[in-house]
């Protein structure tokens, strides 16, 4: 079935290309250029904020009738390891370095501009608010070679959704501190603990999974998180510390596992949907307040052990 595509040019204007699932991206490259000058990777097509490959075909990209994508006349991609500052007034796109081991701190921070980054498999960590405020990069692939991802690297960006490889053992305080459009997140089977305001103010986030290698849920880690309806917490978890799911209004249930000995002030703190939990007799800690502001109707009790 035909299919027809709105490509815009480099330099603005647009027009329709009609193409099967088997036209090549090379194929739309010659039909969108009326002096017929395009050559292989002379131009490239970019369909949101992906660079669509010349041997891929229209039904290996997932194009849909009616699909806009532009054309612009050279990889658009710029190698840099940090940003300067400098105001591009047009969407950037970032190939970090080969061989570059460390993203510096604040390197991209506040680039608005930024909607795309390609990361080496020789980076191993990412610095403190490396891409802080970033508001148009909503993806990120990390590769299997970072371990460290530092305060804020994330934070205030407006990714989508990100999975944590598992050779990441450290995520420091607020990563993804107010990301609020993360929906979907995938954490490392290698970190032990959830730290400070990690994931805080993801008010878009609805499920999480925390893997169990984690001892510890930290202060706030999920504070906020007013989307987060499901969270599964594994019997490796011995600590929820004050205000971990502060606000999470609309979590209804939390199963707490045997593991689990203390649980910290206000740490469920307006969860104003939780409506039943079930605390295990391990429990020997419990701090001030820590279910004030939930469900009226909220049932807490002690499990019995099995």
């Amino acid at each position: 079935m035909a299919k027809r595509l709105r490509v815009t040019s480099p330099d603005g204007d647009q027009r329709m290309v009609s193409v099967q699932d088997t036209t090549t991206v090379k194929k739309i490259m010659q039909q969108s250029d009326e002096d017929g000058v395009v050559r292989d990777r002379e131009a490239t097509l970019i369909h949101g904020v992906t660079v669509l490959e010349p041997d891929m075909t229209v039904g290996e990209a997932g194009l849909e009738d009616g699909a806009e994508i532009s054309l612009v006349w050279s990889d658009p991609f710029v190698e840099m390891a940090s940003w300067t500052g400098d105001k591009t007034d047009q969407p950037l796109y970032v190939r970090i370095p080969p061989g570059t081991t460390s993203i510096d701190e604040e390197a991209f921070c506040r680039c608005k501009d930024l909607v795309k980054v390609v990361i080496p498999d020789t980076v191993t960590s990412i610095e403190d608010r490396a891409f802080h405020g970033c508001s148009s990069l909503q993806h990120i692939n990390i590769p299997n070679s970072v371990t460290r991802i530092g305060p804020g690297a994330f934070s205030q960006s407006s990714l989508t959704e990100v999975e944590i490889p598992n050779s990441v053992t450290s995520i420091a305080d607020g990563a993804f501190h107010v990301c609020r459009s993360l929906k979907q997140v995938g954490l490392s089977t290698s970190m032990k603990r959830i730290e400070f305001m990690t994931f805080a103010g993801c008010s878009s986030l609805t499920q999480v999974d925390v893997p169990d290698s984690v001892n510890i849920i930290g202060p706030s880690a999920f504070s906020g998180c007013s989307s987060l309806t499901q969270v599964k917490i594994p019997n490796s978890v011995t600590c929820i510390l004050g205000m971990a799911f502060h606000g999470c209004s609309a979590l209804t249930r939390v199963e707490i596992p045997n593991s689990m000995t203390t649980i910290g002030d206000r740490a469920f703190h307006g969860c104003s949907s939780l409506a039943e939990v079930e605390i295990p007799e391990s429990v020997t800690t419990m701090g001030n307040d820590v279910f004030e502001g939930c469900s009226p109707s909220l049932v807490a009790g002690r499990k019995p052990e099995v």
